[in-house]
């Protein structure tokens, strides 16, 4: 049997492995119709037919061994012959860095109906040196941070030419826009090394930034939108920072379009003027801007509501017609949508402001609105990174406010979030990893129901969610809505009675009390069922 996995550049000969003669394909030699047949049919035979892997071989491999090369595969001796999982195992052995090529072949077993796995191996030499030739200014070490390869690595041409492209962008960030690097070696599969000719240039610094034509926003306004800025103290020593460089000032341009058209300035236009003093090492910078009409809304409405009507949206917007476009608030009154919305259970609501540009200096703004489903909260999982107590889980339900059945309000979701952050349960640290987090899980009715009838889980981990998350499953309400409060009214769902507290009119939360059966043990209750004296039926 053969099967080719992928074939870059054919061997010239045979390989011999205990006796099994292996054919290599190639276009220039005829192969035999039998084995091309037997090929074939390993591939596209039905799963129950191929035939069993019997042993798995490498072949070429001198810097590898055998088993850092096995434990980056899924195929394994003794599972059933998979042409889509070698495929796999070949785009995952290209895309390691450690290997030019790779090829598969077969061979019939030892026993009937099983197949020996040839992975064919061609390395990438190992890189002996890393060298600059022609920097003086940036010395060896802060380049070699930016090349990213080193001594032992494997010597991948695509690396060395990333590499390049990293050490350009660094000397434009240091102010050298004239600096040319060459690859002198490392693109031979040949080279020992790695080296690059560097021709660094002047560094070249900004002296002055201007704008001309600006009438909405003072420069020192404008100023505060670039990144493109004089050194710190450029009277003395040329002072700190402050480096010319040609892609920052371009993407300075984008930003100044992007702010005046957040004004309502869409028709605006934004150039640069550069000019160098006659040693070439000081910049000043001019931008040039014809601001043009600025734009007045003439109408807001709404398309695809049907949970809210229009007289019930439009309060929420702070934007109103007869007033300039600003999108700083239009961006609120999408989320302010966005919450009126999530506090009913549409949480997976689409809401996107659409601006119509009827003439210049007019607009019409519309809220295109995707609904979707309403959600109820359906199971509730918590998982803690570490060998957590009991306790640790109830406390994290403790301060969640939603119940299974309830429908979902994005606000208590949040609230639930910044009090599980307060209880110190959770590394605080951004730096040590990611923060508590409460995320949405669809399922369907009949699996969460499913389910349902197993234990919850209220300690250990799940392998599909992230470390100090809070996986909240969410099921579409079979129920058609009744008509619904004014947004941000919120009324507690049917059965579940009103709370008061810190965070304002909320859903009664649950609590944790010591349990009859146990001092250590502990079980949810409903404060409601508290009589005045704080006890329970």
């Amino acid at each position: 049997m053969g099967f080719s996995g992928r074939h870059t550049e054919p061997s010239t000969g045979g390989l011999l492995r205990t006796g099994v003669a292996i054919a290599v394909l190639r276009l220039a030699v005829a192969v035999s119709p039998a084995l091309l047949a037997t090929s074939l049919a390993v591939a596209q035979l039905a799963p129950e037919t191929r035939p069993q892997i019997a042993e798995i071989r490498f072949v070429g491999n001198r810097i590898y061994s055998d088993t850092e090369i096995r434990d980056q595969i899924s195929t394994v001796a003794g599972r059933t012959f998979d042409q889509q999982a070698v495929e796999r195992d070949v785009r995952t052995l290209l895309t390691s860095g450690q290997f030019f090529d790779v090829n598969v072949k077969t061979s019939p077993g030892p026993a009937p109906d099983t197949v020996i796995v040839f992975f064919e191996v061609v390395e990438y030499p190992k890189v002996r040196y890393v060298r600059f030739v022609g920097n003086d200014k940036l010395n060896d070490g802060s380049l070699r941070k930016k090349v990213g390869i080193a001594v032992g690595d494997p010597a991948d041409t695509s690396r060395v030419r990333r590499a390049k492209e990293e050490l350009e962008a660094h000397y434009r960030s240091k102010g050298f826009n004239k600096a040319r690097i060459e690859i002198h070696e490392g693109l031979e599969r040949t080279d020992a090394g790695v080296v690059f000719l560097i021709e660094e240039g002047p560094s070249q610094k900004v002296w002055s930034v201007d704008f001309v034509g600006n009438s909405i926003a003072s420069d020192a306004r404008l100023k505060t939108q670039i990144e493109s800025k004089p050194p710190i103290g450029k009277h003395i020593f040329r002072g700190f920072k402050g480096f010319v460089d040609t892609k920052t000032i371009d993407e300075d341009l984008d930003r100044l379009t992007a702010y005046y058209r957040s004004l309502g300035f869409f028709d605006a236009k934004i150039g640069r003027e550069l000019q160098y003093d006659d040693d070439g090492d000081w910049l000043n910078i001019t931008f040039v801007i014809h601001e043009g009409p600025r734009y007045k809304i003439r109408d807001i409405s709404f398309a695809g509501n049907q949970v809210y009507r229009t007289e019930q949206l439009a309060p929420l917007l702070e934007l109103e017609t007869d007033e300039y476009y600003d999108q700083s608030k239009m961006d609120k009154d999408v989320n302010s949508l966005v919450e009126a919305y999530g506090a009913e259970g549409y949480i997976y609501a689409d809401i996107q402001a659409s601006p119509r540009y009827l003439e210049p200096g007019v607009m019409d703004l519309v809220y295109e609105i995707g609904e979707g489903e309403r959600y109820r909260v359906g199971r509730i999982l918590v998982n803690i990174v570490g060998d957590s107590a009991h306790t640790s889980h109830t406390t994290v339900l403790n301060r969640i406010s939603l119940q299974p059945g309830q429908i979902v309000d994005i606000r208590e979701v949040r609230a639930s979030e910044r009090r599980i952050m307060s209880s110190n349960l959770f590394n605080r640290d951004p730096t040590a990893g990611p923060a508590p987090k409460i995320s949405f899980k669809k399922r369907d009715s009949d699996t969460l129901n499913a389910d349902n009838r197993r234990e919850p889980q209220v300690r250990g981990q799940s392998p599909e969610m992230d470390p100090a998350e809070i996986d909240l499953w969410v099921y579409p309400d079979p129920r058609p809505p009744a008509s619904l409060p004014t947004p941000h009214s919120p009324v507690p769902p049917e059965g579940l009675p009103a709370a008061t507290h810190i965070y304002g009119p909320r859903y009664a939360p649950r609590m944790l009390s010591p349990s009859a059966d146990s001092p250590n043990a502990a079980r949810f209750i409903d404060r409601s069922t508290q009589d005045a004296a704080g006890r329970h039926p």
